[in-house]
């Protein structure tokens, strides 16, 4: 399966900015939805 158009978007913002979004099963049934970015040091 793929990860749809809105996942697919949301994956590709979140890479051009260094960071990145995955899925994990969560407990009792379901999908967690994981996103993570860099912090600027700025």
């Amino acid at each position: 399966g793929g990860l749809g158009l809105g996942l697919y978007i949301v994956r590709q913002i979140l890479e051009e900015h260094g960071g990145r979004v995955w899925v994990e099963e969560a407990s009792g049934g379901g999908a967690c939805f994981a996103v993570t970015l860099p912090v600027d040091a700025a």
